[in-house]
């Protein structure tokens, strides 16, 4: 997001890119730098070598949970998530999950009180590594999987991703409910033993994210209902 001061830029592939474009500000937004995928990929400064191939570099701006999931009335805590630019329902920002290793689960939690409505929209990526990302929404302790496209059972898919959906859910009581949305990597017992850390493996790591959340309230909830579509 945001506006460069140029659109295209000619580099020599034996040297590095020098000098970036400068890019707008966006109030509310912090520029955290260009990278090569807008999930993030890798980061591109002025010191780095220029790619043999034509490359599209992309500005990611970062803002307050709140902002990214266009709910300021809530509180969002995570150590872990963040509020990105790059992929996003609404075109402005979604909370990011930040790339997935094995064994690493990365939670985002608030909290609701009373009966009511709970809505959002949710996609993962597989990005280019040899294994699933999963995202769960657990409320009040129940867990309910979130599953985008398998990675598939003969070897790794390049770019699986899912497009994103829309989930809702019903909640009754006085509250308070907690919720959370915990995304991980869904281990490969033979990848795993192979490929110990996919951080060194993949240039684009598994992701998740979350936009557009909005609870509700309403006072007579018949039951707790899960209403994805």
């Amino acid at each position: 997001g945001g506006t460069a001061d140029f659109s295209t830029q000619t580099y020599r592939t034996d040297g590095t890119y020098g000098t970036l474009p400068t890019i707008a500000a966006r109030p509310g937004f912090e520029f955290k730098g260009w990278f090569t995928a807008p999930d993030g990929g890798q980061e591109v400064t002025a010191a780095s070598a220029v790619d043999f191939t034509a490359t599209t570099l992309y500005a990611i701006f970062e803002t307050s949970l709140g902002t990214a999931l266009n709910n300021t009335e809530l509180s969002f805590v995570s150590s872990t998530w963040k509020g990105l630019s790059g992929v996003t329902h609404d075109g402005v920002a979604a909370a990011c999950a930040g790339g997935l290793d094995w064994l690493q689960t990365n939670a985002l939690s608030t909290a609701v009180s009373g009966s009511g409505t709970l809505s959002f929209w949710w996609r993962t990526d597989a990005g280019d590594a040899p294994a699933d990302a999963q995202l769960e929404l657990i409320v009040d302790g129940k867990v309910r999987r979130l599953r985008g496209k398998r990675f598939g059972l003969y070897g790794p898919k390049a770019n699986v991703t899912d497009e994103w959906r829309q989930f809702s859910l019903v909640l009754e009581g006085s509250g308070p409910h907690t919720v959370v949305w915990s995304a991980y990597v869904e281990y490969d017992m033979w990848y795993g033993s192979e490929i110990p850390s996919l951080r060194a493996f993949c240039a684009r790591m598994p992701n998740a994210w979350v936009d557009q959340v909005v609870w509700a309230p309403q006072k007579n909830a018949d039951a707790v209902k899960w209403l994805d579509s």
